[in-house]
């Protein structure tokens, strides 16, 4: 009788090829890629640090009461990093991620002041809905400097803006979004949700806080 192909195999080799042919079967395949997992982002933290601001400021009757932003680059960029909060309830109104600026070779965020740095600014600013104009990507909304690291900001054209290519929820780990100029850039969707808060906020200024 002709031999067959199993018939001239090792006997521990065989015993490996019924072993993955097993695991096919049930299903033990490579994971499909899932979002990664990072501790919650510390909420609580943020509104602490813009009511504290907001109280330090000189004209602190200017700043809204209830409305703040706090954009965390020290997150993932795959996950939320833009948060709109509810200084009163504590509550995230809008969640979403954002662009930062350049990164050494490591993929950490930089952070300069300096003009033509590319880079992000890390302190206190502020918007509101009167600072729109029409930008580069549709309407955009200066920031203004209320500090050391971030007293370039108009100088530098860092503003609020958003762009079609960034996710408007967070992504699958390994596939990070690109890099912006500087600018916490949000997707469309996540921009628009953020001005109909400014909408309501009126006159008044809409502290921002960058890490």
């Amino acid at each position: 009788m002709k031999p067959t192909l199993c018939s001239c195999l090792p006997r521990p080799l065989l015993a490996l090829l019924g072993l993955v042919a097993a695991l096919k079967l049930a299903g033990c395949q490579s994971p499909p890629p899932t979002l990664a997992q990072h501790p919650a982002p510390p909420l609580a933290r943020y509104v602490a640090e813009l009511r504290a601001a907001r109280a330090r400021q000189p004209q602190a009757a200017r700043y809204h009461g209830q409305l703040g932003i706090f954009v965390d680059l020290t997150r993932p960029d795959t996950e939320n990093r833009f948060f709109l909060l509810d200084l009163r309830t504590g509550r995230a109104l809008v969640a979403a991620p954002c662009l930062n600026g350049r990164t050494d070779r490591q993929g950490r965020v930089r952070y300069s002041n300096e003009v033509n740095s590319n880079c992000s600014s890390r302190g206190l600013a502020w918007t509101s809905y009167a600072e729109a104009y029409p930008g580069r990507f549709g309407v955009a909304y200066r920031l203004h400097g209320l500090s050391a690291g971030t007293s370039n900001l108009a100088a530098r054209t860092v503003v609020l803006h958003s762009w079609r290519h960034v996710p408007a929820a967070p992504v699958v780990a390994g596939r990070h979004p690109i890099q912006s100029w500087g600018c916490p850039a949000l997707a469309p969707t996540r921009l628009a949700e953020v001005v109909q808060h400014l909408r309501r906020a009126g006159h008044h200024r809409v502290l921002v806080c960058l890490r």
